[in-house]
């Protein structure tokens, strides 16, 4: 963002986006929804996610702007955006320790905490060990994410989460070269 203001009228913006719970017509994915989760507000379609078993929601609610680092966000206000977007039928939360500093993790997890209706799918991600550029080839998976590191981020992020478990963890960096 090349400006605070822009980036506080997007905040703004997709805090408002949560809270109108348009309905879904996204034929994105090739599978049809198998149910839809019925909410008092509308239905949101649900894909199956690989072969987990799960059933996530056509939309899911990326909690970055949660953080803060671009500007203030009420606390109070985040969390009524993220129970609205859940009563929307929205079950499936993508946020990251880098987030605000993990300001982000925390308020994802009070949420999800205190929702009690259908269950939440939470995303999160593991920052590299060392900083490298995108186009790096040097460093190798396991440098950037040694497993001591790995288990150190998960056990801080689940403290900030206060959550029994993370469905979906993600390494934070891109790196199309490596994998």
């Amino acid at each position: 963002w090349n400006d605070t203001a822009s980036l506080n009228r997007w905040t703004s913006w997709s805090l408002n986006v949560a809270k109108s719970c348009s309905p879904i017509r996204s034929t994105r994915f090739n599978e049809p929804p198998r149910r839809r989760i019925k909410s008092p507000k509308r239905s949101m379609q649900l894909r199956p996610f690989g072969d987990t078993g799960w059933e996530i929601s056509a939309i899911g609610f990326g909690a970055w702007q949660l953080g803060g680092t671009w500007g203030a966000v009420d606390d109070t206000a985040a969390i009524d955006a993220l129970h609205h977007a859940f009563a929307c039928g929205v079950n499936f939360v993508d946020t990251a320790p880098a987030y605000g500093n993990g300001r982000s993790e925390i308020l994802v997890g009070r949420a999800v905490r205190d929702w009690r209706h259908h269950r939440v799918h939470v995303a999160t991600k593991v920052t590299p060990a060392k900083a490298t550029a995108p186009d790096d080839k040097q460093a190798s998976l396991n440098e950037l994410y040694p497993a001591a590191h790995v288990r150190e981020q998960v056990e801080a992020s689940l403290r900030r989460l206060q959550l029994e478990r993370i469905d979906l963890l993600q390494l934070h960096q891109w790196m199309p070269r490596r994998l």
